[in-house]
């Protein structure tokens, strides 16, 4: 008797736009398509910049359209998403109001004020994650802090994975990976940081304890399955999309990984924290993984330098291609480096301006056409990774002498070129897909069809053979 194929519909929501596709399982092998792309734009409304959850919501009910009108009922369903972000709910389930955007100013400007109560210090050691400025848990103090009378009715706190699971099945649960991105979990410990929260009068009770990746939620309310003709089960995947990531290379031990795009995360996966003065002054925070491990990483600024020159050649009449822009960066010259470390390079700007800028700054000469800028860019994040991934061999005391890299920023050859000249290490680069192939992992993993993430990852890396990079001396 021939198993019927099993099907499970990933849902990966990006910062600018959202994907669903369909994996299929048959005979030890899977195949995924995109079925269906969407943008993800937010809503600026008097000084206040939201996410439209509900039209995200709206594209996931788009989604299972599409599906039955081809035929197809998917068996599971997973959603990842960016971190941070939240929304709220009252007592009845209501959602309180539409969850801000991780760039809206609120929580920013109430940084100061939480640090009068705990210190960057204390928070790093109550939660092991590094403060910064977009994390969660400074929007929701600004939110205490603006709007009393709302937070008073504030009953769960769901992020927004979490928050369109809830929608799809009634279920109110946070997830282990996409909580531990918030600052309002004692990851080391896996639970809210109810000590921290509470120096800061915030209600830890709106938090449930996280719930592993891979737990089957429940399948789809009762109303919207009557809605839609059909229902399925919902997974809590890895609902932050960096661990979902790095689920699809699981399939190898002591590892260090690049995950590379808008944001590059460079770090490694280990069983216990490293909690000291040192990791703390190197700015590095720890999130939970898709195993329940820690993931020791420094998240900097990536390919967002190179997306905002885009932008502004483009305003300015050349719309070039990332092809394109990796082709001339190619053939040109220049040997300046920026440190991308440094805030303006993650702000809205004139990017190709603020770079000239600082290579003025530095060497007294600057940049000037698009293929040498964007070398600048490539040959600057390359030496950024480099130091980072000395500084994490030192805290942990192991030597790594390849470097996974996964997602869109493995399509830029010379970025993985330069990174392998500047760390002098083998450069395997891929997949591409590793966010969705991360998601597709855990869903199979929950439906039994593989044991564990390491022979999951070994089933998805078969679709896409990773391509290794190696600096000159080793070629």
């Amino acid at each position: 008797m021939v198993k019927k194929p099993f099907r499970m519909l990933a849902f990966d929501f990006g910062g600018s736009n959202g994907r669903a596709v369909m994996g299929t399982y048959a005979d030890g092998k899977l195949d995924f398509e995109v079925i269906h792309s969407f943008p993800v734009e937010p809503v600026g409304l008097g000084n206040r910049l939201y996410w439209d959850i509900f039209g995200l919501f709206r594209e996931i009910k788009k989604t299972l359209l599409i599906c039955k009108n081809n035929g197809i009922t998917p068996d599971s369903l997973g959603i990842d998403t960016w971190g941070i972000s939240f929304g709220l709910l009252d007592k009845d389930g209501d959602l309180l109001m539409n969850p801000l955007h991780y760039r809206d100013p609120l929580g920013p400007d109430y940084m100061d004020e939480v640090h009068a109560v705990i210190s960057e210090k204390e928070l790093f050691y109550e939660t092991g994650i590094m403060p910064h400025r977009l994390n969660s848990v400074y929007q929701l103090y600004g939110l205490y802090k603006q709007k009393p009378e709302l937070m008073k009715s504030a009953k769960r706190f769901l992020n927004t994975p979490d928050l369109l699971n809830y929608f799809l099945t009634g279920k109110a649960q946070n997830e282990l990976t996409i909580f531990s991105s918030t600052q309002c979990m004692d990851v080391p410990n896996k639970r809210p940081a109810s000590g921290m929260l509470e120096r800061l009068g915030m209600d830890p009770g709106i938090f449930s304890e996280p719930a592993l990746p891979g737990v089957a939620l429940g399948n789809l309310r009762a109303e919207l399955s009557a809605e839609l003709g059909m229902d399925t089960t919902v997974i809590t995947v890895a609902g932050h999309d960096t661990p979902s990531a790095i689920a699809a290379v699981h399939w190898i031990d002591n590892f260090l990984f690049i995950s590379s795009g808008t944001f590059s995360v460079v770090g490694v996966e280990i069983d216990k924290p490293h909690l000291s003065d040192g990791v703390f002054e190197r700015e590095f925070t720890q999130e939970a993984n898709a195993a329940g491990q820690i993931q020791l990483k420094r998240n900097i600024t990536g390919l967002w330098m190179l997306q905002e020159c885009r932008r502004v050649w483009k305003s300015d009449g050349n719309d070039y291609s990332y092809a394109e822009l990796t082709e001339m960066s190619e053939k040109a010259g220049g040997d300046w480096i920026i440190d991308t470390t440094e805030p303006r390079f993650a702000a809205v700007c004139n990017m190709p301006h603020v770079i000239r800028e600082a290579c003025m700054e530095r060497f007294g000469t600057a940049p000037g056409s698009p293929g040498e800028l964007c070398r600048t860019i490539e040959r600057s994040l390359a030496e950024t990774y480099r130091k980072i991934i000395g500084q994490l061999e030192e805290i942990t005391g192991e030597q790594y002498d390849k470097i996974y890299m996964v997602g869109g920023g493995i399509l830029n050859r010379q970025l993985c070129r330069l990174t392998a000249e500047k760390t002098q290490r083998e450069i395997i680069a891929g997949p591409v897909e590793a966010t969705i192939l991360g998601n597709l992992s855990i869903q199979m993993v929950a439906a039994g069809l593989a044991k564990n993430l390491a022979e999951a990852s070994l089933i998805v890396n078969a679709l896409e053979k990773p391509v290794s990079y190696y600096p000159a001396s080793q070629n």
